[in-house]
């Protein structure tokens, strides 16, 4: 079993599946906000099914694991990264693939700007 994700409090190990992975915050693992993400998803052709998805804990420090060719972290979790220039909506080339750091599903429900942002960036990640 290959170890995808590492969270300093609440160590969890999953196995990869997929290309791409993406990472909500556990306030983002609501009913609604999955509707939100499964339609974010079909506009970039993928589904719940296509990808490894990861829930972690809100105050938790993300290590990002290799082997995957797109990684999309909702919640901003830039801040945890040092000595690197994440930002949101930008996409970051790695070793092995594209990171992507973005609002939370509930800022992107609630402000058009970022999920506009977003979507941007998508198109540019996905469907290009």
């Amino acid at each position: 079993m290959d170890l995808v994700f590492d969270i300093k409090e609440g160590f969890q190990k999953k196995e990869k599946v997929n290309n791409t992975l993406v990472l909500i915050g556990e306030l983002d693992n609501t009913p609604n906000n999955i509707k939100v993400l499964e339609a974010l998803l079909s506009a970039i052709k993928l589904n719940k099914n296509s990808i490894d998805l990861v829930v972690y804990p809100e105050k938790s420090n993300l290590h990002l694991p290799g082997g995957y060719e797109n990684v999309l972290v909702f919640g901003d979790q830039s801040q945890h990264f040092k000595n690197t220039n994440f930002s949101l909506n930008r996409i970051f080339r790695m070793e092995s693939g594209n990171v992507l750091f973005t609002s939370s599903l509930t800022q992107l429900i609630e402000d058009k700007n970022k999920k506009l942002a977003l979507w941007q960036q998508l198109q540019k990640m996905f469907l290009n």
